[in-house]
């Protein structure tokens, strides 16, 4: 099996050699790598409900946006167990999921969101296809290091070379 090959391939050939439990590994692994994906918390979701784990399925059901009455159950009981509290519901959420802005929750996620009390993270979801943009300020500290890292690289050979010519001054009064 090629590594290189999309994950939901995988997934797929694995539910369909009856190994649910790999498919749940290779989403699940995705799920710290690919950011803010909605249509793979949908299928981790449906896998997690085919292997009978309706909490954590609910989670990813609800995180997903998706409309679907079949998922109901399963999403009233995520919600049930949190409470009517917004910061216990984000706690349950993965990392790219947690502190978003309102704005780029599905309808229905913000929709609970709101009711509960959140007003917005403060982080736009982490696009693995778009580019990485650094920003200003951490421009400005990579720059700090490159400038720390070049003087002690100039300190170091200036020293070398010290150092070199002490010797070879020592060597030669001998």
């Amino acid at each position: 099996m090629s590594p290189h090959r999309d994950y939901k391939s995988r997934a797929s050939e694995q539910i369909d050699e009856g190994r649910l439990w790999r498919a749940k590994e290779i989403l699940r692994g995705n799920i710290a790598t690919r950011g803010f994906d909605l249509e793979l918390y949908e299928e981790y979701g449906r896998l997690l409900r085919e292997l009978g784990e309706e909490l954590e399925a609910g989670k990813y059901l609800f995180l997903s946006g998706a409309n679907n009455e079949e998922y109901l159950p399963a999403i009233r009981l995520c919600l049930a167990r949190t409470g009517t509290s917004a910061e216990l519901l984000r706690s349950t959420f993965p990392a790219a999921a947690r502190d978003l802005r309102l704005e780029y929750y599905p309808s229905n996620v913000r929709d609970e969101l709101e009711k509960r009390g959140y007003k917005g993270g403060h982080r736009h979801p982490a696009d693995p296809r778009q580019p990485f943009q650094i920003t200003p300020r951490a421009r400005f500290m990579l720059g700090g290091c490159i400038l720390v890292a070049v003087s002690a690289a100039v300190c170091a050979v200036v020293g070398f070379v010290t150092m070199m010519g002490w010797l070879v001054n020592m060597l030669t009064t001998l």
